[in-house]
């Protein structure tokens, strides 16, 4: 089997290759990214141009953070991202509810930080509630609130008053 070419130094997009390195049985090379980031990745994928940064490249295109928040997996972190994936995600069961019914998230939420900023963190006897059962999911329009306040905010008591 022919030695593998030592591409340290090379650049491939955003990426310098600094060393190679073996996972599971798999030769990688650790990569520098021009934002300070660090990756590793297959070289095939460097040669061919399917790997050029260390994912801050997508990020800064689809306008998502990678800045690290330090709340995932929390209470409040996962409120957040149910929020998002019942509004945007037509594969959630409750979509239909939600997104379907044209509810959306403002955009200003589109990121964690923001959503905290705003709400702050969930209390532990509350759930996140829209104010208008109609209205779109902003700082306006949203509380933590009591079950029993959530109980007496639905499309179905709202249609009774």
């Amino acid at each position: 089997m022919p030695a593998a070419a030592d591409i340290s130094g090379e650049r491939f997009g955003r990426l310098v290759a600094i060393e190679p390195t073996h996972i599971g049985g798999r030769r990688l090379w650790r990569c520098a990214c021009d934002c300070g980031g660090e990756s590793l990745v297959d070289v095939g994928k460097l040669r061919i141009g399917n790997t050029k940064s260390c994912g801050c490249h997508k990020a800064s295109v689809l306008g998502i953070s990678t800045t690290k928040h330090g709340m995932h997996g929390t209470r409040t972190y996962r409120i957040w991202k149910a929020m998002r994936s019942r509004c945007n995600n037509p594969n959630v069961t409750q979509y239909k509810d939600w997104g379907g019914r044209g509810i959306t998230v403002c955009e200003r939420w589109g990121r964690f930080e923001n959503f905290l900023a705003d709400m702050g963190e969930a209390p532990p006897d509350r759930s996140l509630d829209r104010i208008d059962v109609d209205g779109n999911y902003e700082p306006s329009n949203c509380r933590w609130a009591t079950r029993l306040e959530q109980a007496h905010n639905t499309r179905r008591t709202k249609a009774k008053e």
